[in-house]
């Protein structure tokens, strides 16, 4: 492929760049250096033969300010055009050339030394290059300075004080408008809420032409100016940068970022989303992924040197958790010297030196094997390879897997048609509820959860998404559908009613009652692991749990698992009604989680865990063997249920089906029994206190035309004498009715949450 680096006409009185990282006198780490200035352009998408863009510039760095004899002196391309990083020949051209029109005119363009100059006062400069002689930018100087030693995270995060993140940001645009009412948003967060919850604020699509990274009459402005209010306001933020198919000059700079761990103490740290798939993919070149290791080894590095934290989100594409936490074989070389085995992506070293840093999260954006990405996050955490994991909730599988046209619809849609705004709101605390019984301490609630995808402007009166007429937003095909819609709020600063009845009582019960289990409570509970043997060994094909396949449908009771072989296709799973990519929702709870030890897994040792290979677990008679004996059933019913010391984790597990379930847990003491329904897109959590002889419960349902129950729960509980209950709020109590030692009430979700208390 040829491209053109530099495209129209570009004026003869072109002026210097305008350089944006590091500024005069920055402090900076030898390995975070990285220099920032805005490309030079012009888009006028009325008159496309006025547009112009500068591809190339010429970077000096130098010990004096004269560049007499500089260290650097590099020519550098802006964003999408270093062609080295693109493999030859003609299988990647259409995806290549559409990467390279979405960069022509990136805003801006980072340069990063690939090798760390010594301490001391440096000074550098930018110029053009498309024609000599360009004029250079101002010069400036700056402090390198050797690492720090790491500092402990200036904000705890554990089981008892969790992060709540929300996605801030507009899913067609990437981005915010200039000034967003930042604080209108942070106040739809109860007081007691706000120590728990983070923004997380798009860096992504930042070097967007039309992004707020340039006025209108062309002035520089830096992503630290765009968040200082949220630090004025002593709000909470995640950087939000990172992810697939983007150059790696679009990521927030280390330099940039490193400044704002410096004097912005409300940032905590980054969310990084599908970082190991631009590993993966990285346009198929090692030169490309060369760049994409580096800055996200070094944002490894940096965050923990300055007690900050990176909360990173993937699915399990080529079971790519298992390479990442994995120590992976050195890389192999020809007698030419040239590459012929894989690329490093991460030696678990850098994690083991700030295990507190680094927080995985199982993402569920994608259905390709998802629960064995969840086993391999929580196999990480339970090894201390990293002290925490999270649990990240998007919408995207909602439509990837069919249900485009919502409630009990099986559709297919391409990517291009997809909807999130049909998905229940349920779905996302049924998420976030399984992670919670996990162990998470990060929810991460992804794009589609804050946004409405410019659906016009949510109407609390009519609890809709309405055009600017005031009429109820229509698709495309002329029907009415802003009375569905996932996000919580919308572009112009309404909250949703879906956000107060589904999402802030959940979070206010897992924090209230403190429900998200310690790590020794969860390891209480494992007593299986798996070691998945080398990161570079076979696990077949991941399209649907390859080697994993029997283990997960004989313990996690997952249905209509197909067998697949390496040649089996990602559309063939997309396209066919399959649990390949249906079960996101456990079907059985009895197995508990299972999790995933990092290799080698040989040096994961616990007592009371026993650490099996993969390669044992092929057969559903082996699987029963190893896991029956050692995880007895403790409840009964189709509904899933786990348990976590004295606290019971329940929904319904169909995904998108109209099928009521149902749960029994006996036990002993003053409660004998509770039994109970699971209706469609509902959950239930309960806790007994068999010592106190008290019980509490939370249960919800989603409310919605298209259910054809009454969203009721009904519970009858065998007690041994009559108890005495409170329940929030009043009206949801239907009736509470005792007879023969068992009290029966039936809880109506017609205005969402209800809370039981009982005792006798």
């Amino acid at each position: 492929m040829a491209f053109e680096t530099t495209i129209g006409q570009v004026p003869k009185n072109l002026g210097p760049p305008l350089i944006i990282a590091p500024q005069n006198d920055w402090t900076v780490t030898d390995y975070a250096l990285s220099f920032t200035w805005q490309r030079q352009e012009f888009l006028d998408e009325e008159d496309e033969d006025s547009q112009w863009s500068i591809g190339t510039y010429q970077i000096q760095v130098s010990k004096t300010a004269a560049f007499l004899n500089p260290q650097l002196d590099i020519y550098h391309l802006a964003p999408g055009l270093n062609l080295s990083r693109f493999e030859d020949g003609e299988d990647h051209d259409e995806e290549d050339l559409e990467f390279v029109e979405s960069h022509r005119h990136w805003t801006e363009s980072v340069y990063s030394p690939e090798e760390n100059l010594e301490s001391g006062t440096w000074y550098w400069r930018v110029r053009a290059a498309d024609k000599p002689n360009r004029p250079w930018s101002e010069v400036v100087g700056f402090n390198l300075i050797r690492p720090g030693k790491s500092k402990k995270p200036s904000r705890t995060i554990s089981a008892k004080e969790p992060i709540f993140s929300f996605d801030m940001y507009d899913s067609d645009g990437g981005g915010w408008g200039d000034e967003p009412p930042w604080t209108k948003y942070w106040n739809f967060f109860p007081e007691k809420l706000k120590p728990f919850v983070a923004f997380a604020i798009p860096h992504d699509g930042w070097g967007g032409y039309y992004s707020p990274s340039r006025s209108s009459n062309g002035n520089v402005r830096s992503f630290q100016d765009f968040i200082e209010p949220l630090t004025e306001e002593k709000i909470p933020v995640l950087i939000k940068t990172g992810g697939p198919d983007k150059d790696p000059q679009g990521y927030l700079s280390t330099t940039e970022l490193e400044h704002i761990y410096q004097t912005n103490p409300n940032v905590l740290g980054l969310v990084a989303g599908e970082n190991t798939w631009a590993h993966i993919g990285g346009f198929w070149n090692t030169i490309f992924r060369k760049h994409e290791v580096q800055w996200f080894n070094e944002v490894i590095k940096l965050s923990s040197q300055y007690g900050k934290y990176i909360i990173a989100g993937e699915g399990s594409y080529a079971f790519a958790w298992d390479k990442f936490f994995g120590k992976e074989a050195p890389t192999k070389y020809d007698r030419d010297g040239e590459l012929s085995g894989d690329y490093v992506w991460l030696d678990p070293e850098i994690l083991r030196k700030s295990t507190e840093t680094f927080i995985p999260t199982g993402k569920s954006n994608l259905f390709w094997s998802h629960h064995q990405m969840n086993s391999a996050v929580l196999g990480a955490s339970i090894s201390n390879l990293v002290a925490n994991h999270g649990t990240w909730a998007e919408a995207w599988y909602w439509s990837a897997v069919g249900f485009t046209k919502g409630v009990f619809e099986d559709f297919f849609a391409s990517e291009a048609d997809a909807d999130f705004s049909t998905m229940p709101h349920i779905l996302w605390v049924q998420t976030m509820l399984v992670g919670a019984a996990s162990g998470s301490v990060v929810f991460h609630f992804g794009g589609e959860s804050s946004v409405t995808e410019n659906r016009g402007r949510y109407d609390k009166s009519m609890d809709a998404m309405v055009e600017e007429d005031g009429s109820i937003w229509h698709d495309d095909d002329g029907q009415e559908t802003g009375r569905e819609y996932a996000s919580f709020w919308d572009m112009y600063g309404n909250k949703t009613k879906g956000f107060d009845r589904y999402i802030i009582p959940f979070l206010t019960a897992i924090i209230e009652e403190e429900l998200i289990p310690t790590k020794s409570q969860v390891m209480a509970e494992i007593k299986l692991a798996i070691d998945p043997g080398p990161v570079e060994s076979d696990k077949g094909n991941f399209v649907c749990y390859g080697h994993y396949l029997t283990l997960y449908k004989n313990t996690y009771g997952l249905n209509d698992l197909i067998a697949v072989d390496q040649d089996t296709g990602e559309d063939e799973i997309g396209e066919v009604n399959t649990g390949c990519k249906y079960e996101l929702l456990p079907n059985s709870g009895r197995y508990y989680f299972i999790p995933v030890i990092p290799h080698p897994a040989n040096t994961f040792s616990h007592p009371g865990i026993k650490v099996i290979p993969i390669g044992k677990l092929q057969s559903e008679k082996t699987v029963k063997a190893e896991f029956d004996p050692v995880y007895p059933q403790f409840s009964q019913g189709t509904a899933w249920v786990a348990k976590v010391d004295n606290t019971y984790f329940i929904t319904n597990s169909n995904e998108n089906l109209n099928e009521e379930q149902d749960f029994s847990i006996d036990f002993s003491g003053p409660l004998s029994r509770i039994e109970g329904n699971s209706i469609p897109h509902s959950y239930f959590i309960f806790r007994y206190n068999k010592k106190e002889g008290l019980i509490w419960l939370q249960a919800n349902a989603e409310k919605g035309v298209r259910y054809t129950d009454q969203r009721q729960t009904i519970i009858k509980l065998d007690w041994i004498k009559k108890p005495f209950f409170k329940v929030e709020p009043k009206s949801a109590l239907i009736y509470v009715e005792w007879s023969s030692n068992s009290v029966k009430l039936k809880l109506s979700h017609s205005e969402g949450a209800v809370q039981v208390k009982g005792s006798f």
